[in-house]
Order: C-alpha cells, then structure tokens, then sequence
C-alpha cells in the first residue's frame, strides 16, 4: 500500500465518472465551498452569452485569466480553495502556502468534459503572479494532481497523474516536479509508470511499462532532487520460478548471465501497487 506520502498532502483533484473513477488512486474527496468565484452570478462581462459561440478551449483561456484576475485583487486574503463551473467548464482554484509557508502560490484547474483539463501553477513574486508550471491533458486521460513531499526533503512538491487512453497495459504516468524553495519553482520534472512513493525512505519503487513476464520492477533513490537507479528485478525469461536482478543503470538483457538470480521477489516490493500486474501469467 502506499505510505503515508499523501496523508498530509493538499489534494486538488475529484474524479471523473466511468472509467476514471476505477482509475484514480490515492485521492482524498474535497468539500465544495459555499463561496463563489464570481460575485455577479452572470459572470465577468463582455464574455458570449451563449456557449455555442466559443470552443472549449477559449472557454478555458477566458476562466483561467479570470482566476487571476480574482486572485490578484484578494492577495490578502489568506489561505483559500474556490471551485466554480463557467458555461461547459468546471474549475478550481487555490491560494496560499501550497509548497511552503515562505512563499505564495496560485493553483488553477480548468476543464471541459470531452476536451482538455488546463493544470497551470503560479508563482506570487512581486504582487504578480509568474507561470511556473502549465499541463494540457485530455480529459478522459486526466486523473489527478496533488502537492506533497516525494523525495523525503520536507518539501511539498506537485504531481499530475494520467492514465493512458490507449496502451496495452497497466500505464499509470505520475508527472512529478520537484519544488526549489530557492527560486520558488521546480527544479526538475520526473515521468513514472506506476509508482509508489516513500518519501521517509527517500525511494520510488514501481512497475514500468510492458506486458507480465517482460515489465520490470525498478527501485530509484531520491540524491535531494536528483534520481538515481538502484536497480530493477525482471522475470527470468529462461525459467519461470526464478527472477534477474539488474544494478544500476546495467542496460544489458536480464539474464542469469547478466544479472544476479533471485528465488524470490525481495518483500520491499510486495505491497506496491503495481505487483499483481509484474506477476500477472498471462
């Protein structure tokens, strides 16, 4: 099972219906507000009035500017998280102390169901507010985003998750930027396939991508914001009852001539949620 990552992490994301809903890992339920974005129900003037005249994705331009519009006349309001829906698009704000207490950041979701879900961050830096992140993901492939600590240094970082709308197997892809308290940004962008976080360990282990009997479990190790591979464990291709361990960033084939053999999977792996997919027989 995943470790207690998200227990204390802000979660930003619900859930789609369907086949999202089967999807989404780990995603703590937020409690809609009773405050509105907007004072005037109408809306901000001089928008189409009828929602034919304008494309989803001119929709979510209009609702994203008019976040920060809002955002930029409440800087000091605190701490706050508006959702709201505008025409065909749903969307969600937050403001305040995201990734640290030091510095003020505005997270603004926007999607529309059949199109793309517009994930941006900002940065408040001099009474303006500097993009510093920015995802465009279609919306039947949009699962999540969350802020929490990943690589065990006591700072909140950000993660989109998506899955696939069209692949073979298990595809999980947690989009995953570590935060720079020195810059207020993030200092590298990391992609996994189905992983599980221990940030107390400063470690990732997962699954990667590929069908049963040829995917890998892999184990990285967090060096402050830099990734380094430990190793990763394959199923011997030559026998079945057995399983290859390959150390660093060995690229060679995994066999028992290239590797270490194992009798068993080390139990560090046996809860992640990827396992059952790595020893699935198909």
């Amino acid at each position: 099972m995943r470790p207690l990552f998200f227990i204390i992490c802000l979660i930003l994301a619900g859930c789609h219906a369907g086949m999202q809903a089967e999807q989404q890992k780990d995603s703590l339920a937020t409690t809609r507000p009773t405050d509105t974005l907007y004072e005037d129900a109408k809306g901000p003037e001089n928008v189409a009035e009828n929602e034919g005249d304008l494309d989803n994705d001119s929709i979510i331009n209009i609702v994203c500017s008019e976040a920060l519009t809002y955002a930029g006349k409440h800087l000091q309001d605190g701490n706050y998280h508006y959702e709201f829906e505008r025409f065909s698009v749903k969307a969600s704000m937050a403001f305040g102390h995201l990734f640290e207490a030091g510095k003020s950041h505005l997270h603004v979701r926007s999607s529309a169901e059949g199109g793309n879900v517009l994930d941006n961050v900002y940065l408040l830096e001099n009474n303006s507010f500097k993009l510093i992140s920015t995802d465009t993901i279609a919306y039947l492939e949009f699962t999540s985003d969350s802020i929490g600590d990943v690589n065990g240094d006591k700072l909140r970082d950000y993660m989109v998750v998506t899955y696939s709308s069209s692949g073979c197997c298990l595809r999980y892809v947690y989009n995953v930027r570590t935060y720079d308290a020195s810059t207020g940004g993030f200092s590298h962008l990391y992609n996994f396939y189905n992983p599980d976080f221990f940030p107390e360990e400063k470690v990732v282990r997962g699954v990667g991508y590929g069908h049963p009997g040829e995917v890998e479990l892999y184990k990285f190790k967090w060096n402050d914001t830099v990734l380094e591979t430990i190793e990763r464990i394959y199923r011997d291709p030559e026998n079945n009852k057995q399983f290859i361990r390959m150390r660093g960033e060995d690229g060679g084939e995994p066999s028992s001539r290239n590797g270490e053999v194992l009798k068993a999977v080390p139990k560090e792996y046996l809860n992640i949620d990827g396992y059952d997919w790595f020893m699935y027989k198909e």
